[in-house]
């Protein structure tokens, strides 16, 4: 369970990503995003990073390469 640290305390990465899961896990559970993708790259392992955007924000992604070999289609910019 989270707990409130006190102003200025410094967290871990860990203690951070357990507080956000905490706060907003059950919230969020299987959520649809709909959006533009942008900046859009493949790496040599075949992983494929992109963004996910709309007029207001932008959040950062990953499409493991392990699922888009299971993809009918590929990511590519502009695509919604």
């Amino acid at each position: 369970m989270a707990k409130k640290l006190a102003a200025g305390t410094p967290l871990t990465v860990s203690q951070l990503t357990a507080q956000i899961k905490f706060s907003l896990g059950e919230l969020f559970t299987g959520c649809l995003v709909q959006g533009e993708i942008s900046d859009c790259t493949r790496s040599a392992s075949g992983h494929t990073y992109f963004s996910l955007k709309d007029s207001g924000a932008k959040l950062s992604a990953i499409l493991w390469s392990s699922t888009a070999s299971r993809m009918k289609f590929r990511l590519e910019e502009g695509l919604e």
